[in-house]
């Protein structure tokens, strides 16, 4: 029997400064208090030959360029290489905006987070422990939808509403939940719970309130009732919410949903599947894509959009987006970027093997349908999605999706086909490991 041994270490990581909350856009958003607060969580994995991994998961709206350097902290202080570090985020709507380095306050904060994510990496190195693994999938149903559906005369809305009746869906929901569980004899055990939604019930333009959103209910929730220390994952979630935004007279508050989806998890614990442990592996691999050069005609129309909507909001460049028939301010900004954009564009993929067990780490919001995909189709007793990891590059919508005017499609940097080819690369990443 090899020996593996795993630490867990979490980090308070809240700004010292009000700054906007990403999400639903920058302008009149910043933070007017807070309900509950933000974390950096560290798994530390250490196998037989010394071979070390830290898993993190932050309390944040997404991963970006400024994790390379936290990344590099990180390395520097605890000599684990940098490729053996994955920082991915819970996707909350209502984190602030720690990824705009334009901002002086963004600039601070990333200096906390950096030397909180050094301290949480410091205390799971020090909390490291033999530890068993066992992994397992339980039932999500109907804490899951698709947020885009194509109506019968063609169009797409947010939502079907409750007289409206959808004909096809912007690519299918993934209900399936996913488990990590280590057990450590003299230590808590530590679980790791991977779910496909966007936090987004506090989220919203009214709300400006700093929370980490449904993913700290369900981790609070794990931890009172098991006694765990628990990480909580954002899988392929780039297509769909949780049922917070569903118009109906059930629709459940954050506690509630966070509840239910701990519940489930509860439920699948006792069916957890041993997995024999062995020596871990990890890869990176570069992707090349072709970038998205969809409609940079445009792009001498948005500069007149982004100025105005920078003064004034959202409201004010109606007129303007209806007149150049650009969707919302998001495509201007997409459209920007489309157009100082290269030919192709790259995006750092990696994937690690523990045993008969899987992780696959992509730096974008994955759509459901290439995160069930991945699950089919690659080899072992089951396959973790971690999306949002590392450097962020949006969304990646399935090709399907393209057939409509989503707003995935709309502000993706890369052509179509790339959330396949992506996918097939980590397939790959994958067996060949």
């Amino acid at each position: 029997m090899h020996t593996l041994q795993v630490g867990f270490g979490k980090e308070l990581a809240m700004p010292d400064a009000v700054m906007p909350l990403g999400g639903v856009g920058m302008v009149d958003r910043d933070y007017t208090g807070v309900i509950d607060p933000l974390y950096i969580t560290c798994i530390a994995l250490t196998d037989e030959t010394g071979k070390t991994i830290l898993l993190y998961t932050q309390d944040f709206l997404r991963s970006d360029t400024y994790v390379t350097p936290i990344r590099q902290a990180i390395s520097e202080v605890t000599g684990v290489p940098f490729d053996h570090i994955m920082v991915a985020s819970t996707h909350t709507h209502s984190a602030p905006a720690v990824y705009h380095t334009p901002l002086e306050a963004a600039r601070a904060y990333q200096e906390i987070c950096k030397e909180a994510a050094i301290r949480a990496a410091q205390a799971a190195l020090a909390d490291r422990a033999d530890a068993t693994v066992a992994c397992g999938s339980f039932d999500g149903t109907g804490l899951a939808y698709t947020r885009h559906y194509v109506m019968a005369d063609g169009s797409v809305k947010k939502t079907p509403g409750k007289k409206a009746c959808p004909v096809a869906h912007a690519g299918m929901p993934d209900d399936q939940g996913q488990l990590v569980r280590f057990t450590r004899a003299d230590k808590p055990d530590i679980l790791l719970i991977g779910f496909n939604i966007h936090p987004t019930f506090y989220g919203q333009h009214k709300q400006k309130m700093i929370s980490a959103d449904a993913p700290a209910v369900v981790r609070n929730c794990l931890e009172a009732d098991t006694g765990m220390h628990v990480a909580y994952f954002t899988g392929a979630a780039g297509n769909q919410t949780g049922r917070s935004q569903l118009p109906d007279s059930a629709n459940p508050s954050c506690d509630e949903y966070g509840r239910a989806l701990a519940d489930r998890a509860i439920a699948a614990l006792p069916g957890l599947k041993p997995v024999d442990v062995a020596s871990l592996a990890i890869t990176t691999q570069t992707y090349v894509g072709q970038s998205n050069k969809d409609r940079i005609e445009l792009y001498d129309a948005t500069h007149e959009i982004v100025e105005l909507y920078s003064a004034q909001g959202e409201a004010a460049v109606q007129e303007l987006l209806k007149k150049h028939n650009i969707a919302s301010i998001w495509e201007a900004y997409a459209i920007r970027r489309r157009y100082a954009a290269e030919e192709t564009r790259a995006m750092s993929l990696s994937a690690m093997k523990l045993g008969a067990l899987s992780f696959v780490f992509a730096p974008y919001e994955m759509f459901s349908t290439q995160g069930m995909w991945l699950k089919e189709n690659t080899p072992g007793d089951m396959t973790f999605v971690v999306a949002c990891c590392n450097e962020s590059n949006s969304y990646l919508p399935s090709r399907e999706a393209f057939n409509w005017d989503v707003y995935e499609k709309l502000v993706t940097l890369f052509a179509p086909g790339t959330a396949e080819a992506v996918a097939e690369t980590l397939l790959n990443m994958v067996r060949d490991l």
